[in-house]
């Protein structure tokens, strides 16, 4: 994880809904990186790229791993929603489109 965010700032920090998870952000644009805290009992750390693509995973889970995968995508097209809210459907389109031209 290191290595991705080594030189990197932090831009802004997310609470997911009013789960005990946050979003970090580092960098901005399409070079940005994701760092999504768990703050559970058994909590986690996920590194994703700009697309919210997990490249990274501090405790891979292999129990029950179809539901936690599903939890996971269900937090990530929640915070797209909030983030469409927030932003604007123009804004967060735009990005992505720059997001998506990098990360291809």
């Amino acid at each position: 994880m290191r290595k991705h965010l080594k030189n990197k700032r932090l831009e802004s920090l997310t609470q997911l809904g009013l789960d005990r998870a946050i979003d970090l952000q580092f960098g901005t644009g399409p070079a940005a990186y994701h760092l999504i805290l768990e703050l559970y009992d058994r909590g986690n750390v996920i590194l994703t790229d700009c697309e919210y693509v997990i490249m990274n995973v501090l405790r891979p889970h292999t129990e029950g791993e179809q539901i936690r995968l599903r939890a996971l995508t269900i937090k990530l097209k929640l915070l797209t929603n909030c983030l469409l809210k927030i932003c604007g459907e123009r804004e967060v389109s735009s990005r992505q489109s720059s997001c998506s031209s990098r990360c291809s």
